[in-house]
């Protein structure tokens, strides 16, 4: 009997009710196990996408503020690049303008010292011709022809008549024609050219003439070279001053080139940066889009198979 009924209570153990239940408990155990692994799959996807945001966010921001810096610096460096293109040109203006005062300042000056040389040359045969003159009539003898000194005298007072006639009367300057004539009336002629004249009467009157006339001469001679050396010293100042000016205005000019050169080179690599920076922020966004979609997606489906999972187990718990 004993037998028998432990022979039935093990078939009853195999019953269809007890397969059920071992088939619910199985497939609770599977769908805790598919939740498990698919609530890790999850977190991996929640985790690249949270990662994926930041970089992406970050790269897009960094983007806008290279574009909005070099947009920036590229206006900047442009005008700076007008403007020293404005003031390169003032500057070679004025250092064409200094180098054209120098040349012109040069040819003044070298026709200055012509001049200069001319009168001075002038000056000291005027001065000599009247000196051997008077050396006659303070008996020294004359190294020179008769012929000789007075041709010389006669050109002297010829050229410097203008002069001679303001500062002498007309009988003084008849008594210098018969002189210069060589006529005898009143002193000798012969004794002048031979050095041996007595200075009395009219001749005394010729020998002052002649003296004044070299000492106005003279006194021409100094003015002409003080007034050259003022010339000179006011030439020289003039071109250290424009030679200066130059110097430095072609430094300024060496110093703008580069700093052009430097604010174009500057406006190219900002332009590449510019053109850059749009590419990596157009292309992080669309990334990100894709992104924001594919996780939103990933999210969706993880949340729906979560919920069809929680329905089956509250079915089979």
């Amino acid at each position: 009997m004993l037998s028998g009924v432990l022979a039935r209570k093990l078939d009853f153990d195999e019953t269809p009710f007890s397969k059920v239940v071992q088939l619910l408990e199985g497939m609770k155990k599977d769908l805790e196990k598919e939740a498990k692994e698919d609530q890790a799959e999850n977190d991996k996807m929640e985790s690249w996408c949270k990662m994926a945001e930041e970089n992406q966010t970050r790269i897009i921001s960094e983007s806008e503020t290279l574009l909005q810096t070099q947009t920036v610096m590229v206006k900047e460096k442009t005008a700076m690049g007008e403007r020293l293109t404005l003031e390169l040109r003032h500057l070679a203006q004025e250092i064409a303008a200094n180098e054209a005062t120098l040349a012109k300042a040069e040819v003044l000056r070298r026709d200055q010292r012509k001049t200069f040389a001319e009168d001075e040359k002038s000056l000291k045969d005027n001065i000599d011709a009247v000196t051997q003159a008077l050396s006659s009539f303070n008996g020294t003898s004359l190294l020179q022809s008769r012929n000789q000194v007075m041709s010389r005298l006669r050109r002297v007072v010829e050229s410097n008549y203008a002069k001679l006639k303001s500062k002498t009367t007309r009988g003084d300057r008849m008594l210098l024609e018969d002189f210069l004539k060589e006529r005898s009336d009143g002193f000798s002629g012969t004794g002048f050219l031979q050095g041996k004249a007595k200075v009395a009467g009219p001749a005394e009157t010729v020998a002052g003439m002649l003296q004044a006339m070299a000492d106005d001469f003279s006194t021409d001679l100094k003015e002409e070279q003080d007034e050259d050396a003022k010339l000179e010293k006011s030439y020289k100042a003039l071109v250290a001053a424009k030679s200066k000016e130059v110097t430095a205005g072609k430094e300024q000019v060496t110093s703008k080139e580069q700093q052009k050169a430097d604010a174009k080179q500057k406006v190219i690599s900002g332009k590449e940066d510019i053109s850059s920076a749009t590419t990596s922020k157009a292309e992080a966004e669309e990334f990100l889009s894709t992104a924001q979609a594919k996780c939103a997606k990933a999210q969706e489906g993880f949340a729906g198979r979560s919920a069809a999972r929680n329905e089956e187990l509250t079915a089979v718990g």
